[in-house]
């Protein structure tokens, strides 16, 4: 049987109801509640905390903003609050809290924040990946794929949440980390109906775009998918350099197999800096002249005045069915480049799954825009997916949709 984890909860009032959800779990050994930092020194004397819970109205953050006197506390400190104000949640990462927990507490928080908990105890000391890079002779490498268009309205923040969905589907094992770097409007949270603790913007004044920590601003959406959302504020984004965007890139491109990038509608250096990392950059397109020209202007800059490699250039034709606008021979011949993907119109799933926050490749697997998504995920994918994984993934995921 594994070692259970041993957790305290820091704090003069009572939180009954998260000492009753801790106590319910079988991995979880509890401390008798402490009343303060006092207390918890003493107990860490004689106990090694995987996890301590800190009441946030009653620490003194303002006095120990620089983390010290909360590195002290453990390894792994959360921080328990009754309100999810934004402004505090920055100000407890800030001082280095590797969490932000509000009520009500469910077991699906709570299992998160103990197996980051365990991520972070299993590194050597002084390490700080969960996923460290690849040694040199390691036969794999993160892989990053950047969604782009010039055109708003072609349905490519939708395509990047469900496509990195759809892998972290395929292999379980594998760990995917969605961007979003539309800074001022970005909307993958809301895609996915994810309730950020932290965003871009409070890593980087954090200081930890390069650093340890990295893995505590990210929002999780399942076992294996995970999100740093865009800034709460459209005025946060202008304080956010690509230079600094570059760095954290390259930290979570070593902490994943996998990283999906969602950028702003224009080449902005933003969108550049993620664009220069990528291995395949997917250009969204839909059916409409407008669409069309931005596709063929975009193309002329990244072949000619970015110099990247035609195969690094995949063409995404969103709502590929449609009866009006530009066949996809015409797109081919204006843009003289072949579409690689066809994505159909389906909007009695998609639109629904927007306005819900239920990503239609999760709500609705078997619908015709789903089964592209994930053809395309597993086409992405292909030399770390072998035929056979390909036929068990559809015979499952189907079989789970007829069976009663």
């Amino acid at each position: 049987m594994d070692k259970k984890q041993l957790a305290a909860i820091v704090s003069a009032r009572g939180w009954d109801d998260l000492n009753r959800e801790l106590t319910r779990c079988d991995n979880i050994e509890m401390l008798s509640p402490l009343q303060n930092v006092g207390d918890l020194k003493r107990a860490r004397s004689r106990e090694l905390l995987d996890v301590v819970f800190v009441d946030f109205d009653e620490y003194d953050v303002s006095s120990n903003g620089n983390g010290t006197l909360l590195a002290a506390l453990g390894p792994y400190v959360v921080f328990i609050a009754d309100s999810d104000n934004p402004e505090n949640i920055r100000i407890a990462m800030r001082a280095g809290a590797k969490d932000y927990l509000v009520r009500p507490f469910t077991s699906s928080d709570l299992s998160e924040v103990f197996k980051r908990a365990a991520d972070v105890q299993k590194l050597p000391a002084g390490a700080s990946d969960v996923n460290p890079a690849p040694d040199a002779g390691d036969a794999k490498e993160s892989k990053i794929f950047t969604f782009f268009a010039t055109k708003g309205g072609v349905g490519k923040s939708a395509l990047a949440s469900n496509f990195a969905l759809a892998l972290s589907q395929l292999d379980k094992s594998k760990k995917v980390c969605l961007l979003d770097l539309d800074l001022q409007f970005g909307d993958l949270a809301l895609i996915l109906n994810v309730k950020p603790r932290a965003t871009i913007s409070d890593l980087i004044s954090a200081g930890g775009a390069e650093g340890d920590d990295i893995l505590s601003y990210l929002s999780s959406f399942n076992e294996n998918l995970s999100l740093l959302s865009a800034p709460a504020r459209p005025e946060e984004a202008e304080l956010i350099g690509a230079e600094t965007v570059g760095k954290i890139i390259d930290a979570i491109s070593r902490r994943f197999d996998y990283l999906v990038i969602d950028t702003a509608a224009s080449f902005h250096d933003i969108s550049l800096s993620a664009l220069d990392k990528s291995h395949e950059i997917f250009l969204i397109v839909t059916p409409l002249i407008l669409a069309v020209k931005n596709l063929k202007s975009s193309i002329d800059v990244m072949l000619n005045s970015l110099e990247y490699p035609a195969d690094k250039l995949k063409v995404v034709l969103n709502r590929s069915d449609s009866k009006a606008g530009i066949s996809k021979e015409d797109i081919e011949k204006l843009c003289n480049i072949k579409i690689k993907y066809n994505i159909p119109s389906d909007g009695n799933i998609v639109v629904p799954s927007l306005n819900t926050g239920a990503p239609a490749v999760a709500a609705s697997p078997k619908s015709k825009f789903s089964r592209a998504i994930l053809e395309m995920a597993l086409t992405t994918a292909g030399t770390e997916t072998k035929r056979e994984s390909r036929v068990s993934f559809w015979n499952k995921l189907f079989r789970s949709g007829t069976s009663k």
